[in-house]
């Protein structure tokens, strides 16, 4: 199975849970049954699709969390296979999100031709995470 669809999968699941507990008119579940940590879905997608080196890059990011949560940071890293280098998109600061879907858009430049593999990246609780699936492209 392709990972690429394993994310909207797990949207849609979160997406299916709120409605769940919406329709059932039953109580808000107590924040003591919720894990410790919050779960957040996402999926990603890159325009253009086959960037040249120079070319602006954006990355739309589809978002959504099991409870409301505000994220110190975010942001796409995306890592040259070359060198190694990062290559992170500008870092959006303090991001609400919610049981509802939410997209942000991060853009940069690339100069340097190569192979990419990018994902996304959130900062909660002082500590940096990343959200799989890393997807990959090309800059020509």
């Amino acid at each position: 199975m392709n990972p690429r669809f394993l994310i909207p999968g797990a949207l849609a699941a979160v997406a299916a849970l709120v409605l769940v507990l919406v329709l059932t008119a039953e109580p808000d579940v107590p924040v003591a049954d919720l894990p410790a940590t919050p779960t957040i879905a996402g999926s990603l997608r890159l325009e253009p699709r086959l960037p040249a080196a120079g070319d602006e890059v954006e990355v739309r990011a589809t978002l959504a969390a099991d409870r409301p949560v505000t994220l110190r940071a975010l942001t796409v890293r995306a890592v040259h296979y070359g060198t190694g280098e990062s290559h992170d998109f500008p870092e959006l600061r303090d991001q609400d999100l919610g049981t509802g879907t939410r997209e942000v858009v991060l853009s940069r430049r690339f100069d340097t031709p190569g192979e990419y593999r990018y994902y996304l990246a959130y900062l909660l609780d002082d500590r940096w995470r990343s959200l799989e699936p890393w997807e990959e492209f090309t800059i020509r």
